[in-house]
């Protein structure tokens, strides 16, 4: 009867015991999942910290090997610049002095041409006075 007895309780004990296990495999589950999540947070919020950080220096040293590239550049197009508002200054200077030396030619010109004319017209009057005259 004992061994009847043991097993009978067993029996009940398991009966018993199972939604206990059932329910505590649950709750560790479900425990086990919430601290995952929780750790899984943690360590995106480390990583995301930590790619910041580290990437904060490279940032920085990116900046100033661009900032040194673009200086680089800039020095020869600065210095053509330069040329180009030289060459537009010495330019000006040029058709300044070239449309004062051929306007002088051209009142030179239009002088010459209006003393040949005005020469012609005294001839042709004198020449009419003279027909008149007779």
């Amino acid at each position: 009867m004992n061994d009847e007895l043991v097993k009978a309780l067993r029996i009940v004990i398991r009966e018993e015991l199972e939604p206990v296990k059932k329910d505590l495999r649950e709750e560790l589950k479900k425990d086990l999942n919430e601290g995952l999540e929780l750790v899984k947070k943690d360590l995106r919020g480390e990583l995301k910290r930590d790619l910041k950080e580290g990437l904060e220096p490279v940032k920085k040293d990116l900046r100033g090997e661009l900032k040194k590239d673009l200086i680089e550049e800039l020095e020869p197009i600065k210095r053509d610049l330069t040329e180009i508002k030289f060459s537009q200054r010495q330019l000006s200077k040029d058709i300044a002095t070239s449309l004062g030396k051929y306007s002088n030619k051209y009142e030179k010109y239009v002088d010459s041409k209006t003393e040949a004319l005005n020469k012609r017209v005294y001839k042709l009057e004198s020449e009419m006075e003279q027909i008149n005259r007779q």
